[in-house]
């Protein structure tokens, strides 16, 4: 079965290269010119054959591709530097990554004519599974025997010859006068002893690879295309979908994105780009009537990580890695409260006097400039001298202990000092960071 998988992959590839010259051959009289052709045809059909095919891609087209997850090229076309084949050893870091990329997607970048070969290790052997060729050739399995060639020792020749282009093994880096370079500082006198590590960016193919079919299925798939056109007809259940705003595309390779690696080519040489741009906080008014920031809408805000405790509350383990959830969550909660009151603190010193209700305290920590101000002794002794931090830190502690209690009413007794302290320590804490 892999075999006749094999055969007809290289009888594709013959298919599209004499199409062209089927073509011509229907619209040629000449008898000499329909020699020549025919010639030709045979020649073509000859080269894709099993043992042909397979010493030449063996050979040559092997050395003339490298095999890997983050490209070269891709940061410029002329640059000949090491491509890398990254393997994730920690699945747990806190950004977007390769390494949150399941199962490796591998990008081939070299010469445009050996990419065939590319193909190949890309055949896909299992559909259910998403089993490829080149997986087999990774793990050695035994159903690679006899299938690159009928003859039994050619046929494990050439499959050495594909593990070893698969596997990138780097023990000497090569960058090159095309590639971008960082000098990292390895410590604070790193100017007067030289001392950096020169980093050397390269372009995350698998990645930019994996977002890409993300957003053109968000954007172009059958799917999303029928949630989307259901929005204007009545009767239909209406379903939510996503969309993505502000996008941009960057070109690579130009006219030849196969010069690039095969992902591009298969990309048409487009890549997206999301908006990396800083948050814009919108500037909030507090009602006249509130006494406090630690209202309603504050929890709505910070809703989001209140799940994620509500969740640690509802789980039935009380173990070490629930508590660090937990820790996490408030300090994610912690993390809103801080910018919002950001929004507070940028505004223009002394707008809290027009807030007869606001809490003292939340005064000193919201409006601190006003301090400076003349005519503002009073306010500027209680701001240095009175320890609001601690009365805000309890606010804070008691606001999320309701929240608690209102989500949790049949245990709302379990909601008490203990936890009390906890946020209001975690609270204080965060204050005096900031």
């Amino acid at each position: 079965m892999l075999k006749a998988k094999i055969l007809s992959f290289l009888t594709e590839l013959a298919a599209k290269k004499l199409a062209p010259l089927e073509k011509k051959r229907e619209k040629i009289t000449a008898i000499n010119e329909l020699s020549a052709l025919d010639d030709k045809i045979k020649q073509i059909k000859a080269e894709y054959q099993l043992d042909t095919w397979m010493e030449k891609a063996a050979n040559q087209m092997s050395k003339q591709l490298s095999f890997a997850t983050h490209l070269s090229k891709a940061v410029h076309p002329d640059s000949k530097g090491n491509n890398i084949a990254f393997k994730a050893q920690n699945h747990t870091l806190p950004f977007v990554g390769s390494h949150l990329i399941d199962k490796a997607i591998i990008d081939a970048s070299g010469n445009a004519a050996a990419l065939p070969l590319a193909a190949l290790f890309d055949l896909v052997i299992d559909e259910q599974h998403n089993l490829r060729l080149r997986d087999l050739l990774l793990e050695d399995s035994p159903l690679l025997d006899g299938v690159f060639s009928d003859d039994e020792e050619k046929s494990t020749q050439y499959k050495t010859l594909f593990q070893q282009a698969l596997i990138t093994n780097i023990t000497k880096p090569v960058t090159y006068e095309r590639n971008k370079q960082l000098l990292w500082p390895n410590n604070r006198q790193a100017i007067s002893e030289d001392n950096y590590t020169c980093l050397i960016p390269l372009y995350p193919s698998s990645l930019a690879h994996l977002l890409y079919n993300k957003i053109q299925g968000i954007r172009y798939s059958e799917h999303y295309k029928e949630i989307r056109e259901n929005r204007k007809k009545e009767g239909i259940t209406q379903q939510p979908y996503p969309t993505i705003e502000d996008l941009a595309t960057i070109p690579l390779g130009g006219a030849q994105p196969q010069n690039i690696s095969q992902l591009n080519s298969r990309q048409r040489g487009k890549h997206y780009l999301l908006p990396s741009l800083p948050p814009v906080f919108s500037s909030s008014k507090t009602n006249i009537s509130d006494d406090t920031l630690f209202n309603r809408h504050l929890y709505f805000q910070c809703q989001l990580f209140f799940n994620d405790l509500f969740a640690v509350v509802s789980s039935p383990y009380n173990v070490y890695t629930e508590r660090d959830k937990r820790d996490v969550a408030i300090e994610n909660i912690i993390e809103v409260i801080f910018s919002i009151a950001q929004i507070y603190q940028q505004k223009p010193a002394r707008w809290s006097k027009n807030y007869q209700h606001l809490d003292i305290s939340q005064k000193y920590w919201l409006d601190p400039e006003r301090a400076n101000l003349d005519g503002e002794a009073e306010f500027k002794t209680k701001f240095e001298k009175v320890n609001w931090q601690n009365d805000i830190a309890k606010q804070f502690a008691h606001w999320v202990n309701y929240q608690l209690k209102q989500k949790f009413p049949n245990i709302r007794q379990d909601f008490s000092e203990p936890e009390f302290n906890e946020w209001r320590k975690a609270f204080k804490r965060a204050l005096k960071r900031k």
